[in-house]
């Protein structure tokens, strides 16, 4: 339905869906708020996504951002596992239609992709915000915190493989199509990841024994693209809500990850090694931002075992610029 129909919808007080949730799940619903009913028309949408929406909208309001993390943590949060394809945000006077430009993106959704739409009022404006994501497979109900030895379990999809980091960063590997049954035998997070080879179909934080930490959507660092002593102290700072002891950079593992980062040095690893430098583990990342780039090396299984690992010793490039950020780090135990 076009945004110019019923504008006595649009002065009622917003309805949102919950921005916090205890399980991951789909959850397909018809919208609390009679505006956004009338603007879905019969587009499915989901009580999850729009969960997610709602947290953003509400930080929104408040003068928030919308960066990957963000949303990722608000889709977390409100119990939605699958990664988000696209995220949107229009503002309006509090009460008045939205542009035209909402239900366009609305039409322009593909069939079996989830929406979330929400609005959210404060100051005198409306801000719309809508999220889509595309759920390949129902993954059922996965609650988001358990009990230490409780075993957290969800269904194989053809062509894909569970990977799964302990609290320490240890991995697990599943076969492809195999379903997940993973016993939580030691407290804290545990990072699962269900995987094909093209692409990350989901990936969530079970948390076992402890509360699914609170982050303040508002609170999220933001760096300059070319400081690198305060990248350091941040990897530190992740190291340290971890019970990791700070890394303690070493010049000459700083030379060899500048020549990977420089393409000289394919593999890292083994220079590292062949330098004399015990277990040596590697990661690498790319993005807008300094948050944004370790931002998505914590959140894969394999780069987040080395943050977490034991090992004492790192070396650390760093190019920063108008243009984004990338790294390579090295770390080695002593």
């Amino acid at each position: 339905m076009r945004a110019g129909s019923a504008p006595e919808a649009f002065a009622e007080i917003p309805r949102l869906p919950a921005p916090k949730a205890g399980s991951y799940a789909v959850v397909p619903q018809t919208p609390p708020d009679p505006a956004v009913a009338r603007l879905m028309g019969d587009t499915p949408w989901d009580a999850s996504l729009s969960g997610a929406a709602a947290g953003l909208a509400l930080a929104g309001v408040a003068g928030g951002r919308m960066d990957a993390w963000v949303v990722r943590e608000a889709a977390w949060r409100a119990g939605w596992p699958y990664p988000v394809s696209q995220v949107r945000a229009w503002r309006t006077d509090a009460g008045a239609a939205p542009p035209v430009a909402v239900t366009d993106w609305i039409a322009a959704q593909s069939a079996g992709v989830a929406v979330g739409l929400v609005r959210a009022r404060a100051d005198g404006a409306d801000l719309w915000v809508g999220l889509s994501s595309q759920a390949t497979t129902d993954l059922g109900v996965i609650p988001r915190q358990l009990a230490v030895a409780a075993t957290v379990t969800a269904p194989g999809v053809a062509g894909a493989r569970w990977v799964a980091g302990d609290p320490d960063g240890g991995l697990t590997v599943g076969g492809p199509g195999a379903p997940l049954a993973l016993p939580l035998n030691r407290e804290g997070e545990w990072l699962l990841e269900l995987r094909s080879d093209a692409s990350v179909l989901a990936r969530f934080p079970v948390y076992a024994g402890m509360a699914p930490p609170e982050v303040d959507l508002l609170a999220l660092p933001t760096l300059p693209a070319d400081d690198a002593g305060r990248t350091a102290a941040l990897l530190d700072e992740i190291r340290a809500v971890y019970g990791r002891t700070a890394w303690r950079r070493d010049p000459t593992l700083d030379a060899a990850a500048r020549s990977a980062l420089d393409g000289d040095l394919p593999d890292l690893a083994a220079a590292a090694a062949r330098l004399g430098f015990p277990d040596p583990a590697t990661w690498r990342c790319s993005g807008p931002t300094v948050p944004a780039c370790l931002d998505q090396a914590m959140w894969r299984p394999e780069d987040r075992a080395v943050f977490l690992s034991d090992r004492t010793l790192l070396g650390l490039a760093f190019s920063g610029g108008s243009e984004g950020v990338s790294m390579v780090g090295v770390a080695s135990g002593e």
